[in-house]
């Protein structure tokens, strides 16, 4: 099983139900929970796809001059879901 890191959300809209979404301090714990929890279970791996979508812990807007999220700034776009599984895919191929 292979679960995704919490990346790096853009502000969003801080008056929608969930601003605390952008928190670093937040985002941080969680991966660390999901972290503990792949190292506790065999057959769970970490995507680390932050190193693609927050380079440097800043968010990436675009690459390759494909925009990666949808308005609400939580979800990727389907061109930003489709540069992630470019990135993902050769990856999981030589895992295997």
């Amino acid at each position: 099983m292979y679960l995704f890191e919490v990346p790096c959300y853009g502000a969003g809209d801080v008056t929608a139900a969930y601003p605390e979404r952008s928190d670093p301090r937040r985002i941080a714990a969680l991966n660390q929970i999901y972290a503990d929890v792949a190292r506790s279970m065999a057959h769970v791996q970490i995507v680390h796809w932050r190193t693609l979508v927050c380079p440097g812990g800043t968010r990436a807007e675009n690459i390759d001059g494909v925009h990666l999220w949808q308005p609400d700034e939580q979800h990727l776009s389907d061109a930003g879901a489709v540069v992630v599984w470019k990135w993902w895919l050769p990856q999981l191929r030589a895992a295997h």
